[in-house]
């Protein structure tokens, strides 16, 4: 069964002998257990690091002045790999293949050390804005071939090494399939039901965020929320996965009898 934010609160509230409210405003007290609710709520994504956070999503792609620049979306927190179509034109079918992350100082070294005479090589003017005004980096990159690498001096912008200019014109949005984490929308409002937090995890979140607010608001502590927050911890852990093949191997073993 899922929660709003404003029945957390007024669960919490209650098991904490407060006044009763109608809304997270409505007193001090309630604004203070809701935003421990909130806090907590992102403490247990962020470390559980939940499916329900990850997403297969495209590249957007920059111009044809350009080719080996594209973004990643803004609703992107993190991307986990990359992968581009690397057909050539006689091909019929795509052929999807990893392009390897490398850090932006090795990438740069590979950069600068082509040689723009070459055929091969293409060179391009990328203009990035900075708190002193706006800066002109020159790319340099292979023009005759597929991404191998890519990295990024951002964490938005995402630059590659090459690209196939018999093929496109520029790196294809179409031909991109990455992995990523999704940024958290949060809304701090009474409705709030936690879309990224699976029903089989509220129990975590409640009795984590009840502790909390006992030490924190009421300044005394409350074991018994304390050990089934432990308690839900480990089932989290366990159960964090709707997919069988996410499950780790232990956990798909028969039980025989054993306790976990």
């Amino acid at each position: 069964m899922r929660f709003s934010l404003l029945k957390l609160t007024q669960d919490i509230l209650s098991a904490m002998d407060s006044d009763e409210v109608n809304s997270i405003g409505d007193t001090v007290e309630a604004t203070q257990v809701a935003t421990v609710i909130v806090n907590t709520y992102n403490d247990i994504v962020s470390q559980l690091g939940l499916p329900t956070e990850e997403t297969l999503f495209e590249l957007q792609p920059n111009d044809v002045s350009n080719p080996v620049v594209m973004h990643k979306p803004e609703s992107i927190s993190e991307i986990h790999w990359i992968k581009y179509d690397k057909r050539e034109l006689d091909d019929d079918y795509p052929k999807f293949s990893d392009v390897r992350y490398v850090c932006l100082e090795e990438f740069l070294q590979r950069m600068f050390l082509l040689d723009p005479e070459c055929d091969e090589v293409s060179m391009s003017t990328y203009s990035t804005e900075t708190p002193e005004g706006v800066d002109s980096l020159t790319l340099l990159y292979y023009n005759e071939r597929s991404p191998k690498y890519w990295t990024s001096w951002n964490d938005s912008t995402i630059l590659f090494d090459a690209y196939d200019q018999e093929v496109d014109a520029f790196l294809q949005k179409n031909k991109t399939q990455c992995y990523g984490s999704l940024n958290s929308k949060f809304q701090f409002t009474d409705t709030f039901d936690f879309p990224n937090l699976p029903e089989k995890h509220f129990p975590l979140l409640f009795n984590e965020a009840k502790s909390t607010c006992f030490v924190e608001v009421k300044q005394q502590e409350n074991p018994k929320a304390e050990q089934r927050a432990r308690k839900n911890w480990f089932t989290a852990n366990r159960l964090k996965h709707k997919v069988p093949d996410n499950v780790p191997y232990f956990y798909q073993l028969p039980n025989y009898g054993r306790r976990r």
